[in-house]
């Protein structure tokens, strides 16, 4: 309970909410994903953005979901040099292609940050509530080798392994 609570502040320290004003967003080329169209107004606390963690999480490779979901479908996460990340969702049995990680079609945009204890986490644009409005969405980074634990705010982790995929299909770099 402490723990959650302690989340919850962190995260709010991370960054105030993010206003429409402030998070105006445009709509990938698969219609449905959205993104800021300005990434410094939305993620706007720059000071806790970092590049240190680029040296153990490697960005040729993706980092996919072991965790099993019930709904068929599966995460992928992809890391950039420059300390931003996106957030892929795939259904089960997706074989890659080179549209796969293009993140002018999908994907949800983020950064990885550091707060002042030391303590990691990725924040993401995404679908924050039941209503469907977007936001910010922060959970802790845990990196364990070859392995990656996203902690939400409730204590529910989910597991990334790191994958090999060819290098053509990551080609796209980071722009925001």
């Amino acid at each position: 309970m402490v723990r959650n609570i302690m989340l919850i502040l962190v995260t709010m320290s991370f960054f105030n909410s993010c206003s429409s004003q402030k998070c105006k967003a445009k709509v990938l080329l698969n219609n449905k994903t959205k993104v800021p169209i300005d990434f410094t107004l939305c993620f706007h606390n720059k000071k806790y953005q970092t590049t240190s963690l680029i040296g153990i999480i490697d960005t040729n490779y993706i980092y996919e979901e072991i965790t099993k979901r019930s709904d068929g479908w599966h995460s992928v996460l992809r890391f950039y040099p420059s300390g931003k990340l996106n957030y892929f969702s795939f259904e089960d049995g997706t074989t890659y292609d080179t549209n796969s990680f293009n993140p002018l079609i999908h994907g949800l945009r983020g950064t990885i940050a550091q707060d002042s204890n030391g303590e990691n986490y990725v924040l993401y644009y995404t679908i924050i509530n039941h209503s469907g409005d977007w936001g910010i969405k922060a959970e802790k980074l845990v990196i364990n080798g070859n392995e990656i634990k996203l902690v939400d705010k409730t204590g529910s982790a989910t597991i990334y392994k790191k994958k090999a995929i060819p290098k053509g299909l990551l080609s796209y770099e980071a722009d925001w």
